[in-house]
């Protein structure tokens, strides 16, 4: 090149996706080198350039170890050869294959489609489909817990095993922890040469660059496991932010549960998805219960930035999803999303789930009552201290039962301490997970199993009957996935679901205590409402229609006569809420990726790159 001095760069303009990725470089490259420790001080007395030389061979070697060479899937990417374990595809695992099949450039799908239906396997041919169709370099899974992290981990090594492919990074904050303790076995044939890097998010300042950058090299690696939380960081200013949306670039990213994202985080994901557009990177969205307006959003969210223009408003055909379960996608080449109806696996076809009520005093009396039919029992519920107080009723009565007649109980949640809780998800996954192929596992005749949220969308856990508290409607269909959730030999009882932890009074409504503080109120109603009189719920068919009831406009479901009062002054409360939410999560997000964007937009008021979740834990609304 001539002179920098003699050269217009004041014509030169950069898009977005240029922006990020000469920044995210830059970086990078910065890191790898002042990463070297310097032995010896050279001294004043040096050829330059035998200097330059031998540094460029330490730097090759260098970035040789940090291993990002793209991941080149087989060459029969279809589902069964990448599974061949899994004898008959599900029907949505088929309709994923055939979407992804068709698709003339990078794009999003989105699957809705019940518990046990395989979605995440179905995410993982989507994305190695597309790594190979289009010359990407590899994908990242974000999910939405630690727990769900490490399944998702062994199913990734099920998939590599026996290819040639860069080591997987296992991103949340105790990835080593768990890697420690993962059975020898796992990584013998060292299909995926498993690494740990334990993150917490933390700050995004300078630091000591050698141990900063090897806090955040995990997600610029080509394959990648972790938290949510790792990928939501991209949408936040912060100092480095270019640098994680380079991390993203060039992959296919995988994003499950998106139902379950609280208002601040869900702010978060529409213009993450947004800045994923504009870069061309494939998405891939999996939830079992999404409201249609939220599918809407998250899809046209992505749509402009691959577009450059702003999304669209829904149509009232758009906020009637109807079909479930389904797979909606739309890519670089499509003038709207086409949505594909899906049959239900013959598991998840016409689970008519029958509802009973029992007292919240009374829940601990029920699940040993049930037990002791020689069923496995969950107890769910949404207050770690309401768990801890049915688990301790529950223990004190079947200390009192015969030895022989006593059931195994189990406690989960997530204050317990991480050594203690890595223990019992381990035991719970052994014992209620998945049957091998002679279709038992270490399964208990009779069980009980205490919880939280951590059962309903955590560990592939299957069990005979359920009690939970209330909890919005989409939360009770996830709950509900976990009755009966695998086939098993013998006779197993009719699918039942007991509600508890709503108590009708003559003026209100009463929750059990803090329940509102992890749920709105107004969802709780609203789910109330709608399952007042019900005795039965169809899976899958009513599924969409419960959940657009509930998350649908507020005229959509009728209040009860008499709790008027109650039902206005709660929806006020959500609404000012929800508000409040967004204009925090707006503060801090990225702008949108427009084509004249400078860098200093997105690190100006930088933030905590640890500020992906809102500061209360409650979830307001269905986003």
């Amino acid at each position: 090149m001539p002179e920098p001095e003699g050269l217009p760069w004041h014509e030169v303009r950069l898009s977005p996706e240029a922006v990020v990725g000469l920044a995210g470089l830059t970086s990078v490259s910065d890191w790898i080198a002042s990463a070297r420790a310097e032995e010896d001080y050279v001294g004043t007395d040096v050829d330059l350039a035998s200097y330059l030389v031998q540094a460029r061979q330490v730097e090759v070697k260098k970035v040789e170890r940090l291993a990002w060479r793209p991941w080149r899937p087989a060459e029969d990417t279809r589902f069964r050869s990448l599974f061949p374990e899994e004898r008959t595809p599900h029907p949505v695992q088929v309709a994923v294959e055939d979407v992804v099949s068709r698709m003339r450039g990078p794009g999003i799908v989105v699957v809705a489609a019940p518990t046990g239906e395989g979605k995440t396997k179905a995410a993982l041919q989507a994305a190695a489909t597309l790594v190979r169709r289009f010359g990407l370099r590899g994908f990242y899974v974000a999910m939405p817990s630690r727990v769900t992290s490490n399944q998702a981990f062994d199913v990734v090594d099920q998939l590599l095993h026996g290819q040639e492919a860069p080591p997987v990074r296992l991103l949340h904050s105790t990835a080593g922890e768990y890697l420690k303790a993962r059975p020898a076995e796992a990584d013998a044939a060292e299909a995926v040469r498993p690494v740990g890097v334990d993150v917490d998010g933390g700050s995004d300042g300078d630091g000591d660059a050698a141990e900063w950058f090897a806090h955040k090299r995990g997600l610029l690696a080509p394959l990648g496991v972790g938290t949510v939380d790792q990928a939501l960081m991209a949408a936040l200013r912060s100092s480095h932010v270019f640098v994680r949306l380079s991390g993203l670039s060039g992959k296919v990213v995988v994003f499950d549960e998106v139902h379950g994202y609280d208002v601040h985080m869900s702010t978060l994901m529409d213009r993450l998805l947004w800045w994923l557009g504009k870069m061309r990177v494939p998405v891939v969205l999996l939830s079992a219960t999404l409201p249609a307006r939220r599918q809407h959003t998250l899809v046209e969210s992505w749509r402009a930035g691959a577009s450059g223009e702003m999304p669209h408003e829904p149509s009232p055909s758009e906020l009637h999803a109807g079909a479930y379960p389904r797979v909606t996608w739309a890519d670089t080449e499509t003038h709207a999303a086409e949505t594909v109806e899906v049959e239900a696996s013959s598991l998840n076809a016409d689970r008519v789930v029958e509802l009973v009520r029992v007292d919240f005093e009374k829940r601990a009396e029920w699940a040993v009552q049930q037990a002791c039919l020689d069923r496995c029992v969950a107890v769910v519920h949404n207050v770690v201290r309401h768990a801890v107080d049915a688990y301790e009723q529950i223990v004190e009565r079947v200390d009192q039962l015969p030895p022989e007649e006593r059931p195994e109980v189990f406690l989960l949640h997530g204050q317990l301490l991480q050594a203690h809780r890595a223990r019992v998800e381990t035991q719970i996954r052994t014992k209620f997970g998945r049957p091998d192929d002679r279709g038992t596992a270490e399964r208990p005749l009779r069980a009980i199993v205490v919880g939280t949220q951590l059962l309903e969308g955590g560990l592939d856990a299957d069990f005979d009957v359920m009690i939970s508290a209330l909890a919005p409607i989409d939360s009770l269909i996830q709950r509900m996935g976990r009755i009966q959730r695998h086939r098993r030999g013998g006779d197993r009882p009719g699918l039942l679901m007991a509600l508890t932890g709503v108590e009708e009074k003559r003026k209100r409504i009463v929750f059990p205590p803090y329940t509102t503080h992890v749920y709105a109120e107004s969802v709780l109603l609203r789910t109330w409402a709608l399952l007042r009189d019900r005795t039965r719920l169809n899976c899958p068919h009513e599924v969409q229609q419960l959940v657009d009831l509930v998350y649908g406009p507020g005229e959509a479901l009728e209040c009860p006569q008499g709790r008027e009062d109650q039902w206005v002054k709660a929806a006020g409360q959500l609404g000012r809420s929800i508000a409040r939410k967004e204009e925090n999560a707006q503060a801090v997000r990225l702008p949108q990726p427009r084509d004249d964007v400078q860098l200093w937009e997105l690190t100006a008021k930088a933030t905590g790159a640890s500020r992906t979740r809102q500061e209360s834990y409650q979830r307001d609304e269905g986003r």
